[in-house]
């Protein structure tokens, strides 16, 4: 039998999320377009090119997985996303998964700030903590990117553009470091701090505790 009351319930929650969907949507093809596929057309690089279309289709991936979970849930509230596709991530993995990416982002961007502030030290290990954080803006633009808000990612590529435009090799030969550098750097980080602490009011996040421990782990396969 067939409860009335129950229907009618699960046809407003359907189409309140539907609704969602479509401004959502809007949200990710404009984050898609403006950001992650910006000047796409004027790229010769075929390892940009590729990377430019694996990211934009992580996050369409993403945007639909959990949308068509969300939406079967409607109707059955104890389904697992892992049973519609087998690599599927709740929101609460990737918000936890984002958090320990962006503290690690900030620790690594710490790093490099501190150690172009102190030019007798910038000798040693400087080329270990630039690596580090070329390769994690690698892995986290493959990865953790997907997951940021809209409203925030525009400061994002700004930086991803700004650091790579940087003539790190040269600063290591300069007896005075452009203090402008240092200046961003550290603004960015209390960017990234700024949004560590949104991160960590979601929702999901709320009474789940930050695993510092590993997020470490994560660390140390960048900066050893």
């Amino acid at each position: 039998v067939v409860d009335p009351i129950k229907l009618i319930a699960e046809r407003g929650d359907f189409l309140d999320l539907i609704e969602s969907t479509n401004f959502q949507l809007t949200l990710e093809t404009r984050k898609i377009n403006q950001q992650v596929l910006k000047n796409f057309c004027q790229l010769t690089n075929i390892l940009k090119i590729r990377s430019s279309l694996e990211n934009a289709q992580g996050i369409l991936k993403n945007f639909f997985q959990q949308d068509i979970v969300n939406i079967l849930k409607i109707f059955r509230p104890s389904l697992d996303g892992k049973e519609v596709f087998k690599d599927f991530i709740s929101r609460l993995e990737e918000s936890m998964r984002l958090r320990e990416d962006v503290y690690v982002f900030s620790l690594i961007v710490d790093k490099l700030a501190n150690k172009l502030e102190d030019p007798s030290s910038i000798n040693t290990g400087f080329n270990i903590i630039l690596k580090g954080l070329t390769d994690f803006i690698g892995y986290f633009q493959s990865l953790a990117f997907k997951s940021v808000r809209f409203s925030d990612n525009e400061k994002f590529v700004e930086f991803f553009e700004w650091f790579g435009k940087q003539d790190w090799g040269n600063m290591l030969n300069e007896k005075t470091l452009p203090p402008e550098v240092i200046e961003y750097l550290k603004g960015f980080k209390i960017f990234l701090d700024t949004i560590l602490i949104q991160i960590g009011n979601r929702t999901e996040l709320q009474n789940i505790p930050f695993d510092k421990d590993q997020a470490e782990i994560i660390l140390k396969q960048f900066i050893y």
